[in-house]
């Protein structure tokens, strides 16, 4: 071992007689030399091999050497890995030549690389700071010869990345030549590579989200819902890497050659390999954002590809945000500040789901996923989980809505105290709205003493003005109490300006027309009417106490 030579030897050990110990020694070494005679074998040849004779000694040595070849071993695979991902050529090629000297093939080292390269180039995602750079702008305005990002579509923006120009090739007009057409794909080595693998390293690293979308949004939908999702979850861009089929899909094979990077034909070949990776990518990856072009009649529950990888994760139970685009999710607070109509709107429009007629780009496509539906329980079951989904997220959006309100009241520089005004008869819901607010740090004052008619309207409204805001609680017995309703005029007619006014009304309850009148310009939220054990009635009734 390195140019010194070596031969095997019994290891000594305690022994009471020493001649036996000498014996053993001699009787070791003289059956070695015999061994290395016999066979022709130069001392400095003798390592790694030992006589047969022997084979406790051979043992430990091989163990030993083993483990150090191994430690070694995987040192250069971890150095080879990390070369791979920041497209180091030169160090790539040093760490093949180590591996070929350790591994004694070429031709296994030479693979080992290759495997590497496809692997990293399958598992990689590409970086959400990219996304929203202006180096991906500005590759898009090129190549669509179109400055307005809300109007290019990626189903139009696929047809000038990768299909060929007439005269592009033979005239070498890089500008107008497919992207990645002139680099190899780490995954089968042909020409023509992902549009991920032109990627600078930085943009270009293991996947951290699956993105579930349609090629029907446009890159500025993209962009405002992905960096509203990052601002809002305290994500930083550079380090949140998207799997998203538009750029990790090699799209000469399965667009412009017909055939996955495999070989096989795109109608069969490459849809069932597209949908058997679903699951493990999924599985992965452990965490799923979906885009939604917009809340009211989504594109994106129309098609079958997304509404299969809904399923899909919930099957995994990998979770799963939903994120729109910024003026579509304004939309959507809007309408839920409607009250319960605005509510039922967006429910019956994210509750349309129906995989049997979702279409997709290809009829081939289409045929090969819903075959998988049909396998994996049915569309009655994909159409349900996909429902069960947006109206938990749909849910979600009205209960952070509500607080998001809540705590803007907080943090108003009017005071940190909050006005709770309510009929006695709401005494129970008023101390669960009470307790809320006070769990997110504010002061509440109940206006029991105003309530119980121990305090003067005039010393109640001193009470208001010194609060960020009041939450009034609607409902039938509300608008029969004098008191209340001078309350509620006095803040919206006169105070609008100074304090903050949440009105919280119970679901299913026609509001007089002077209600609406006063809360004509304010947003309020709706909530379900508490049912208490015990009502005033003193028997079995509706009234909900």
């Amino acid at each position: 071992r390195h140019e010194i030579p070596l031969f095997y030897a019994r290891a000594m050990r305690k022994c009471d007689d020493e001649s036996q110990v000498r014996k053993c020694l001699a009787d070791a070494y003289g059956k070695m030399e015999h061994w290395a005679n016999e066979n022709g074998l130069p001392r400095d040849e003798w390592y790694p091999f030992a006589p047969a004779d022997v084979p406790e000694v051979h043992d430990i040595e091989t163990k030993q050497e083993k483990a150090l070849i191994a430690k070694h071993e995987k040192a250069l695979i971890l150095e080879l890995e990390e070369a791979s991902w920041n497209r180091e050529e030169n160090h790539i090629s040093q760490v093949e030549e180590c591996l070929s000297k350790l591994w004694g093939n070429k031709e296994r080292a030479r693979q080992h690389v290759r495997d590497v390269g496809k692997k990293q180039s399958e598992a990689a995602g590409v970086s959400v700071a990219y996304l929203l750079s202006d180096e991906f702008a500005e590759l898009v305005k090129s190549r669509m010869g179109e400055e307005d990002l809300s109007k290019i579509t990626f189903a139009r923006l696929k047809d000038k990345l990768w299909f060929k120009v007439d005269g592009a090739v033979e005239t070498n007009m890089e500008a107008e030549m497919p992207v990645g057409w002139g680099q190899s794909c780490p995954r089968d080595h042909k020409g023509g590579c992902s549009l991920l693998d032109t990627l600078l390293p930085q943009h270009r690293r293991p996947c951290t989200h699956f993105l579930s979308w349609t090629w029907l949004i446009t890159v500025s939908d993209l962009q405002s819902a992905l960096e509203r999702w990052i601002e809002r979850n305290g994500l930083e861009a550079s380090k949140v890497f998207l799997w998203i089929d538009f750029f990790i899909n090699n799209q000469f094979r399965t667009h412009v050659d017909g055939g996955g990077c495999d070989g096989t034909e795109f109608t069969s070949g490459h849809n069932q390999k597209r949908l058997d990776s679903i699951g493990p990518n999924l599985k992965r990856i452990n965490a799923m954002v979906a885009l939604l072009d917009t809340w009211d009649n989504p594109a994106y529950l129309t098609r079958v590809w997304p509404l299969f990888e809904q399923f899909m994760a919930m099957t995994h139970e990998v979770p799963v945000q939903m994120i729109l685009p910024a003026a579509s999710h304004d939309s959507l607070i809007r309408t839920f500040n409607r009250g319960e109509r605005g509510i039922e709107t967006v429910l019956r429009s994210l509750g349309r789901v129906d995989s049997a007629k979702a279409k997709a780009s290809l009829q081939a496509d289409e045929e090969k996923v819903k075959d998988m539906i049909k396998n994996a329980g049915g569309f009655d079951r994909v159409n349900d989980a996909v429902k069960e989904s947006m109206i938990k997220w749909a849910m979600g959006v009205i209960e952070s809505n509500f607080m998001g309100r809540v705590l803007k009241l907080k943090h108003q520089n009017f005071g940190q105290r909050i006005t709770i005004s309510y009929s006695t008869q709401q005494r129970a819901f008023k101390d669960r709205i009470a307790e809320r607010l006070q769990t997110s740090g504010l002061k509440v004052w109940s206006g029991s003493a105003s309530a119980e008619g121990q305090i003067s309207m005039t010393q109640w409204h001193r009470q208001v003005q010194d609060s960020a805001g009041v939450v009034f609680i609607i409902s039938r017995a509300f608008t029969k109490n004098e008191a209340r309703m001078k309350e509620l005029q006095h803040v919206t007619n006169h105070m609008q300006d100074a304090v903050g006014i949440l009105p919280v009304v119970y679901e299913n309850f026609a509001m007089p027309e002077e209600i609406i009148s006063l809360l004509s310009h304010t947003r309020y939220v709706t909530v379900q009417p508490p049912v208490e054990s015990k009502c005033r009635c003193a028997r079995d009734c509706r009234c909900a106490g």
